[in-house]
């Protein structure tokens, strides 16, 4: 299946004590860290490429851009359209 704009995937996970910020080094933020939410992202995004990889096929993602909009019970992210970084990934594979 080939990848078009507009798709989307959800990754979740239930955060406990190991990987919040505070354990990471950030004593009281006890929201999930950095680092794993860009995992969830990864996540995410692996998701919706999966159908269009060929079997003994791997994606890997190079640039990472979000914009974490709220800390808490209940974070929301925003990551580049899948338009976007299609446009970007044909126009270097032209290249």
């Amino acid at each position: 299946m080939p990848l078009e704009p507009g798709q989307t995937a959800t990754a979740e996970r239930v955060v406990t004590r190991e990987p919040t910020a505070d354990v990471l080094g950030n004593p009281g933020a006890t929201v999930l860290a950095t680092p794993f939410v860009v995992t969830r992202l990864q996540s995410a995004a692996h998701a919706v490429m999966a159908p269009s990889v060929p079997p003994g096929g791997a994606t890997v993602g190079t640039p990472v851009d979000m914009k974490r909009l709220a800390a808490g019970r209940h974070e929301r992210f925003v990551a580049p359209s899948l338009a976007k970084l299609l446009e970007r990934a044909r126009a270097k594979g032209a290249s």
